[in-house]
């Protein structure tokens, strides 16, 4: 689950939670790795020879689609905390927990590499850009055990279910223009996330962080939202539907329950510091 680091105190507190994650994660990689990084699993029915490697082209630039791969999950890496995020807020597994297993958060994305070794330099925001996000069902034979090309997730998948947890929240990073399928990640939920803040615009901030126009810091009040839930009724159904104005930082919207449709409760005045 993503989180806010604001000091050198909190890092050291979070470490133990956050060393976890990380062991998971490598686990996750390493099982993965063999297809993931074989071009001819990537790029299916396409041919490539030792001297000339796969190629595509992309906006008049011929790049090796393993170099794409490669800046893809860079990309991927330093937008992780934001993108685990907009996958709880896409699949909302706190509250329908069975789309962790039929549905996934589907990031498009176009690729803008430097033209050449000598030209300028990009910032890391600048590669790629965000053009939409949304919540879509996987493939039907998605968890086929016949389906090669998933056998890390779904060994993975297992091996969270073995334990008691959820499942695998999958997210999957297609590039514009390119002749990449797609670069599918996932993160184990080893159990039900305490999310409980849905927000209508999600994707607008999801698109403003990851093009570097603003910082985790932007999604300061929604944790105070989510805290305060978990205080006021720690296992019960009240959940919040909020909108968080971008330009004032302002949230506005009601608490609600699964239980009982017709309940709207009032949200805790949430006032933004001053920029």
């Amino acid at each position: 689950m993503p989180f806010i680091v604001f000091g050198k105190e909190c890092q050291k507190a979070h470490w133990p939670k956050h060393k976890r994650q990380c062991q998971a994660e490598v686990s996750f990689r390493e099982a993965g790795s063999q297809l993931k990084e074989d071009p001819r699993m990537l790029v299916a029915g396409l041919q490539c020879d030792e001297t000339s490697g796969l190629r595509l082209l992309t906006q008049d630039i011929e790049k090796p689609v393993l170099q794409v791969v490669k800046d893809v999950r860079k990309w991927i890496l330093i937008h992780r905390n934001i993108i685990d995020w907009a996958t709880c807020q896409a699949l909302q597994f706190d509250i329908h927990p069975e789309k962790v297993d039929t549905h996934h958060l589907d990031i498009h994305v176009s690729y803008r590499p430097a033209s050449s070794p000598s030209g300028p330099k990009l910032k890391k925001h600048e590669i790629f850009t965000l053009i939409s996000s949304s919540c879509r069902p996987l493939p039907p034979d998605y968890w086929d055990p016949d389906n090669d090309l998933n056998q890390a997730m779904i060994r993975d998948r297992q091996d969270t279910l073995a334990v008691g947890g959820v499942g695998i929240s999958q997210y999957r990073v297609r590039v514009e223009g390119t002749v990449l399928p797609g670069i599918t990640e996932g993160s184990r939920i080893p159990a039900i996330p305490i999310e409980r803040v849905l927000v209508t615009n999600w994707t607008d901030i999801f698109k403003e962080i990851v093009e570097g126009r603003r910082d985790m810091g932007l999604l300061i009040g929604i944790w105070g939202i989510k805290k305060w839930l978990v205080r006021s009724d720690p296992k019960g159904p009240k959940y919040a539907v909020v909108t968080l104005d971008l330009s004032s930082g302002e949230l506005k919207g009601d608490v609600r329950s699964t239980k009982d449709p017709s309940f709207h409760g009032s949200l805790p005045t949430y006032t933004p510091k001053s920029r």
